[in-house]
């Protein structure tokens, strides 16, 4: 498992916890699951969680496999503008859960500092 910084917008942060966002595209991924560590700019300009990523796929694949939507094709063209790739959101642990239970200590920007190295 590869372990990355991903930084987002605060309105990509907020899909992510409401779950309305399950993908994440972007130019590169590893070819590998990651555990990415998410900073948020603006407002917030801190480290507020954790994602875990699986299912590397190319969008142009996604673009084949749903050519009948054409709704889909759409928004997946609109994606590879900026993008190549997409990964499955499997899970989402925000930073006061990693708090509570390994006992971290917060700098005043929430970047996580462990007690033992």
């Amino acid at each position: 498992m590869r372990i990355m910084l991903l930084s987002l917008k605060n309105e990509v942060y907020n899909n992510i916890i409401s779950g309305k966002k399950i993908f994440e595209h972007r130019k590169n991924f590893p070819d590998e699951d990651v555990m990415a560590y998410i900073y948020v700019s603006q407002p917030k300009k801190a480290i507020c969680g954790i994602i875990y990523l699986s299912h590397k796929t190319y969008l142009s694949e996604w673009k084949d496999k749903y050519s009948y939507d054409s709704k889909a094709v759409e928004r997946i063209e609109k994606q590879l503008e900026s993008a190549r790739y997409v990964m499955q959101i499997d899970k989402y642990i925000h930073t006061n859960e990693i708090k509570k239970r390994f006992n971290k200590i917060y700098c005043s920007s929430n970047v996580l500092l462990s007690r033992r190295y």
